[in-house]
């Protein structure tokens, strides 16, 4: 969430100066390296000269790597073999890359090559980050794989001068079981810091000059998790900001309340390693809202259980977005190596970023995470406010103020006066109801919502010592 949260900001307004032209304006840099990326599932492929992506699908797409066109011509060579390292049959790690090494290299002119990995019973491959030289290559999943699990990797490379012969190989591996570990803590309190990007090779660029203070932290609590050492567990967090007269990760970081944007995100544990994910959720940034998609974060638990010693985010954004918002098509400018076709043959941008957890025990803090921030299409006659906090609450210390937006401007702005909001006072009534873990409050209406409506709601909750948390969240109704 972080990550994209600054870095994409820096990213977009970078992009429209000198900064952005030099960092990534050339396409191939000359050093015969290619960085290529392959998504889960399938879709069309997308063709760069420096880097390529296959999306989300499973309908069978891989890879696609072509090298710069050199005039072609060359006599076609031998059969291409590719030897694989560690070897076919191998026992790897969960965030170890396999190697290949090509016989001959494949037609430096204009060859295709395509890789794809696929866990055992999943019908879409992981999407992976395969580096390419002329003759040799480096396969890696941007996500950590899990444990005592076979994964398929299979290779195509097809050889223009060879009369377009295609030669395949493939392996397979099968990850080690998971170490003993101690079971996560379910009273974590964690931030996320960016400590680096993977993808896009455009950000990485910009990102290379930031200080990773400047950008806010993911902030988590882990609300549930199964007994024993491995099952399914439950983070709810939100983005954070600085402090007053401070900065990020240093003593408490605080909650964004201006733009709450919070998230429950399911996934599960197997000793030390936890996978959350896949969700979607819409990011605002700076008056600048991004749909993130397939978000998926993955990491490590600390070994006292207490903390989490490193993470990998990784999500997919719709570049369309930043040209409705911006007037910048970023495919045909600063991101067009980092583009590819998703399986409905739309633009995409895949983004992904490594995450280093610092203990952080948060004041009492309360985040919506149903519905998501600035969210549309609501039922009406279903919708409910889910309110997760950090410390045990009663249902008659947790209010709700409704008001209706109409008038803005923008819709993406639909309750700011800036715009020309007109914002109103609403009647909901409604119950509150709290869970079993007493950190978990929802709000049921007693009727339907207005249909067509932008609601926005000021939540208000209260820990057993009388202190407040207020946040809110902003929606439409269908």
């Amino acid at each position: 969430m972080k990550l994209l949260k600054q870095g994409f900001v820096f990213l977009v307004i970078l992009a429209f100066g000198v900064v952005f032209h030099t960092a990534c304006g050339g396409g191939d840099t000359g050093n015969g390296n290619n960085n290529n990326t392959t998504t889960d599932g399938g879709g069309d492929t997308n063709t760069n000269n420096n880097n390529t992506g296959t999306t989300d699908g499973g309908n069978g797409n891989s890879n696609t790597n072509t090298t710069p066109d050199d005039g072609g011509g060359n006599e076609p060579g031998p059969p291409i073999t590719v030897t694989f390292n560690p070897a076919d049959g191998s026992e790897i790690g969960i965030q170890d890359c396999v190697k290949v090494t090509f016989s001959r290299a494949p037609s430096p002119s204009r060859s295709r090559r395509k890789a794809s990995m696929t866990r055992e019973g999943a019908t879409s491959p992981l999407a992976v980050e395969f580096k390419l030289t002329d003759a040799e290559g480096e396969i890696c999943s941007f996500s950590l794989l899990r444990y005592g699990t076979s994964y398929k990797l299979e290779l195509e490379v097809t050889d223009p001068d060879d009369n377009a012969k295609t030669y395949t190989a493939s392996a397979t591996f099968k990850t080690k079981a998971a170490p003993q570990a101690t079971a996560p803590d379910t009273a974590m309190a964690v931030n996320l810091k960016l400590q680096g990007v993977r993808a896009p090779v455009a950000l990485q660029t910009l990102l290379g000059s930031v200080s990773a203070d400047q950008i806010p932290p993911i902030l988590l609590t882990l609300h549930s998790r199964d007994d024993g050492a491995k099952g399914n567990l439950l983070f709810v967090g939100g983005l954070g900001k600085a402090p007053d007269g401070g900065k990020p990760h240093e003593g408490k970081d605080v909650v964004d309340t201006k733009t709450p944007v919070s998230l429950a995100l399911e996934g599960d544990f197997d000793g030390p390693t936890f996978y959350v994910g896949p969700t979607n959720f819409i990011l605002s940034i700076a008056g600048f809202n991004l749909q993130l998609e397939d978000l998926r974060i993955t990491g490590t638990f600390t070994d006292d259980g207490k903390g989490i010693k490193e993470a990998i985010l990784e999500g997919v954004i719709d570049p369309e977005l930043i040209k409705q918002q911006f007037g910048l098509d970023a495919c045909a400018t600063l991101l067009r190596d980092d583009c590819f076709k998703n399986s409905e043959g739309k633009d995409r941008v895949r983004i992904v970023g490594t995450l280093e957890g610092i203990s952080n025990p948060l004041d009492f803090s309360a985040f919506v995470t149903a519905p998501l921030y600035l969210q549309q299409g609501i039922d009406g006659a279903a919708t409910k406010i889910d309110l997760y906090t950090t410390e045990d609450i009663k249902k008659e210390d947790v209010t709700l103020s409704w008001s209706t937006c109409s008038g803005s401007a923008k819709e993406d702005k639909p309750c700011d006066k800036g715009e020309g909001a007109t914002i109103t006072a609403a009647t909901v009534e409604g119950e509150v109801a709290v869970d079993a873990s007493n950190k978990k409050a929802t709000f049921t209406p007693k009727a339907a919502l207005t249909a067509g409506t932008w609601y926005q709601v000021e939540v208000t909750a209260k820990n057993a010592g009388g202190k407040e948390f207020k946040t809110s969240i902003t929606f439409k109704t269908k």
